[in-house]
Formats: structure tokens, sequence, C-alpha cells
């Protein structure tokens, strides 16, 4: 098998994990299918919910104003029903005052009466329960001189009439004229002057045509709109008998309101004459609403579950060509390595053995650009696998002071060839002893020293490693060259640099402080910098440490 085939299969192998994963995000037509039905039921239940509730508020409404209407009606019917028999009670109390009153004193009384009172069919007076005045007299001859005592379905309430001298309405009942009519019976006691009822008297009988009571109250018994019926013949209210209407309205779920009178009531029953609303006026506008709504949501759901299967297979491919893009530079990395240490070996074998300064001059060339080149091929190989490895940093317990030693120990020659002054300040005591990523704080430190050096031809450099508030911190300030301020906003760009023509002073591809802002983001710090043309420059970096406590835990 080749190196290339070899090469694949394991790429291959790297990339299904994450084929897989994007697949897992996939939405299938199964799950939005089942998604959309649950948006349709709740869009659903939704609909009926807030249709009942405004239904219940709106036949709240409905009955409330049918409710007035009944109140209305009531006081009206209460009122002419009184006032109507208001008079016949004062006709009793003046007999039971003028016990000897003539049939022409009578008369008289009476005709103002029938002026007053529309509806009424005669006045009858029955002294001793007989029937001796009755006014008019003309078509009810039959009734002058009846006895009550010949009555017996009613000489029992003439004698509870006597008993509690309270009046009683009874009917409504049929006249033999035609039409229906209430009764109203008054006792009437003689009082002998003294204000006060003693002897019995007799009775006082006066119907009155319920037609002309309903007229006279204004009832609504040919209206369109309201359907109406009474009960409580013979003032027995509830309990009573109807005798107006269909009495399956008082079972319908009517409105009941109560018509009292004298010593008894009606109850009368009152509602729509289409019947109640079974639904709002608003039923068809809530659907229609809540189906829009809901046809929106289902769509917005396949849109973005349409949009998320495309950005799955987008970041699917991204991904491949990220990881493929990566391993060629990392496999691209090692290849060029192999040849440049071969090279790196042949010039300092050269240089060692030849004699001659030509050759020694263009071997010390060659080391340099090989040198160089290997950095570089280190800074996309750090890149490479930093873009990879997703993971957190790896950490460990090391002395921030030696790691600093280590990076500007390779820089000693330069600095010493450049007669460059260098400061160091470094953390003091124990507190040396940090827990972070080595590897990371290494190319912080690293590339930082790496461009203080290289841009600093004549004054001071100055490295200053301290700890301040669990973070460590490092500055690092020179005279060199400085950094224009055209150029300070694209400082930390991948393989950017501020001269870029081909007879620059200064070599480098331009990664190196990419490298330290990708390394400060990873450990969770902040890095700042200010320059000065032809001044210098100084960077801050800060980084988060873990707490003593913790330190001392993994060190034991």
């Amino acid at each position: 098998m080749s190196l290339k085939s070899t090469q694949n299969k394991g790429l291959e192998g790297q990339l299904d994990p994450i084929i897989d994963r994007s697949r897992l995000l996939n939405p299938s037509c199964g799950s939005i299918a089942a998604v959309a039905l649950v948006i349709c039921l709740i869009f659903g239940l939704f609909a009926h919910t807030t249709e009942r509730t405004t239904y219940r508020h709106y036949l709240q409404e409905v009955r409330a104003v049918v409710f007035q209407e009944a109140a209305l009606i009531a006081s009206r019917l209460e009122a002419e029903v009184n006032s109507s028999f208001f008079l016949v009670s004062g006709l009793a109390s003046y007999i039971g005052f003028e016990d000897d009153i003539t049939q022409e004193e009578y008369a008289e009384i009476c005709a103002r009466m029938f002026d007053a009172i529309p509806g009424l069919v005669n006045i009858a007076a029955a002294p001793d329960l007989v029937n001796r005045f009755v006014y008019p007299l003309e078509g009810n001859e039959a009734v002058l001189n009846m006895s009550y005592e010949d009555l017996p379905e009613q000489i029992d309430a003439i004698r509870q009439i006597e008993k509690t001298k309270q009046p009683i309405i009874a009917g409504p009942v049929e006249l033999v004229q035609g039409g229906e009519a209430i009764i109203g019976r008054f006792p009437v006691f003689t009082t002998n002057g003294r204000f006060e009822a003693e002897d019995f008297w007799g009775i006082i009988s006066t119907p009155i045509r319920v037609e002309s009571i309903y007229e006279q109250a204004d009832l609504p018994l040919d209206s369109s709109n309201l359907e109406i019926a009474l009960r409580g013949k013979d003032g027995l209210g509830a309990n009573g008998a109807v005798f107006l209407g269909d009495r399956d309205l008082f079972y319908s779920g009517a409105v009941l309101y109560p018509v009292p009178f004298f010593h008894g009531s009606w109850e009368m029953a009152i509602a729509p004459k289409d019947g109640w609303p079974q639904h709002a006026p608003s039923r068809g506008l809530i659907y229609v609403v809540c189906a829009v709504l809901c046809l929106l949501t289902v769509l917005l759901l396949i849109s973005l579950c349409l949009y998320l299967k495309r950005a799955n297979e987008a970041r699917e491919i991204e991904q491949s060509v990220q990881l493929v893009k990566e391993r060629f530079y990392s496999n691209m990395s090692h290849e060029i390595r192999t040849p440049l240490n071969a090279i790196l070996g042949l010039s300092e074998l050269v240089g060692e053995t030849t004699e001659e300064s030509f050759t020694k001059e263009s071997v010390s060339t060659i080391s340099k650009s090989a040198h160089a080149l290997t950095e570089l091929i280190s800074d996309v190989l750090f890149l490479s696998e930093d873009a990879i490895n997703q993971g957190p940093p790896p950490s460990e317990s090391f002395n921030a002071n030696d790691l600093l030693d280590e990076v500007i120990a390779p820089m000693v020659p330069e600095i010493e060839k450049k007669k460059l002054k260098l400061r160091v300040e470094k953390i003091p005591g124990e507190d040396a002893e940090i827990y972070s990523s080595k590897q990371y704080l290494r190319q912080i430190l690293w590339h930082l020293v790496l461009n203080a050096v290289k841009f600093t031809n004549e004054g001071t450099i100055t490295f200053r490693l301290y700890r301040k508030n669990h973070e460590l911190c490092f500055q690092c300030t020179d005279t060199g060259v400085g950094i224009d301020e055209a150029f300070q906003s694209q400082l930390f760009e991948t393989f950017t640099q501020e001269d870029t023509s081909p007879s620059r002073h200064f070599e480098g591809a331009g990664v190196g402080l990419a490298i330290v802002k990708r390394s400060v983001q990873i450990l969770n710090g902040t890095i700042a910098f200010e320059s000065e043309k032809s001044v210098g420059t100084t960077f801050w970096v800060k980084v988060p440490l873990a707490e003593s406590r913790e330190l001392d835990d993994r060190k034991g």
C-alpha cells in the first residue's frame, strides 16, 4: 500500500466522526412531520380554548343585557298591578269607615275608578259575603246577590282573607265575557270610628284583564328578539302554574326574575327568541388567525430545518476542507523539515571543515536561511495543530522564571552582537511556581522576545515577569523601530507585515504575533501594546492562573 493511500485512509477515518455528528444534526422528514403535528395540535387547542373563553364572556354579556331588560319589565309589571289594586284597597278602607254606603255613592266612586284603571271588568262589594253592590250592573246581573257561601271552590280562600286580614290576588282566570283576568279580593273591616279593624264587613272583588296589564306595562309579547313566560298563578311565585308563554322556557337556562305585588308574586322567564348564542361572533376570526399562525409556524419550522440541514452540510464540508488543509500543512511541514535538517547538518559540517572565507560565508548564509525556514515551518505547524486541537490546553506545574530564562538564552548571542542592554525582572521566591499551559506560554514569551531582539538595533530591551491578582503578567519593552499607526490594526493578523517590499530590512513571515494572540486567547488572557514609530514598543500580556491551593493539590 502506498503512502498516499495510507494517508487518505487515515484522513477518511478522521472525517467519519465529523460526518456522523453532522448526520445526527440533520432533521429527518419524520421528525419534521411529528413536530409540525404537535404544533398544529397546540394551535388547535389554543384556538379552541380562546374561542370557549371568548364565548363565555360574550354569553355573560348577553345574559347581562337580558337581565337588565327583565328588571325593567318586572318593575313595570309590578308598578301596574300595584297601582291598579291600590285604588281598590282605598275603596275597601272607605267602606270600612262608611259601612252604610248607598248604591249611588258606590256607583259614583267606582265610575271614577273605571276612568283611572284601564282593564277593570267590574267591582263587586259583598257585605256578609253576598254581592250587594256591583258596578257596572249592566252585563253583570248574574253576579248581583250571589253568595260566596254557595261557591265551595272559593269559600276557603274567602275565610283565609277574613282570618289574615290581608288581600289576595287570584288568577289569572278565564272570564265568561272572554279573555283572562286577575282578581283582587280585599277584606273590609268596620272601624266604628276608632281607626281599628273590628268587625268583618265582607270583601271587595275586582277582576282586571291581564291583557290590559300587559299593555300598560309595555310587555314585549310581540318582540322579535325576546321570548317571555310568566308563572305564579294565584300569586304563588315560582310554585304557581304557568299562565303566559311556554313552560319549558323556565327549564332552558332563561333569566328568571321575580315580580312582587300585594302579598304575592309572579316569576318571569326571559330569553332570546332564537335561543342563547352557541359561540362567540369572533369564532371564525379566532380560528382563521390561529390557522394562519399555525401555518406560518410550520413554514418557519420547515425553513429552519432546511436551513439547519444546509448549514450542517456546509459545516461538514468546511470541517472536511479545514481538516484536509491542516493535515496538508502538517504533512508538508514534516516533509520539508527532513531535507532542511539534512541541509543544516551538511552546512555545519562544511563550515567546520573548510578554511575558505567565501565558502564559510556562503555556508553561514545557507545555515541562517535554513534556520529561518525551520522556524517558519514550526510556526505554521503550531497554527495547524492549534486549529485541529479544539480541546482545553494541557496544563502543568512549572517555574515561570525558568521558562523565561529558557526563552532568552538562545537570544543572548544576538543581543551581545547588537550590543543591546538587557534588563530582566523576575517573580521573587516561590511565587514563580505556577500552574498553566507551558506550551502556550512558551509560544507567547518566545515570539515577543524574538520580535524585541529582531526589531531593536540599539538601546535597551526590558523583560518583566510578575504576578498580580492571580494573573501572570509579562511586559516586554524595546527601543526598536516601533510600529506605524496605520499598521497597528493589522498587527495580530496572520501572514501580515508592515514592510512587504522585496528589499525589506527585517525578515519573517508575519505569523509570530498571530500565534501570540491566539495563545493568549486560548489561555483566556489579554494582550495590549503601545508603540511609537522610531521610539519603541511595549507589549503587556496577562494570563489567569489557578489558585495556589489548587497548585498545591496538583503538586501533592
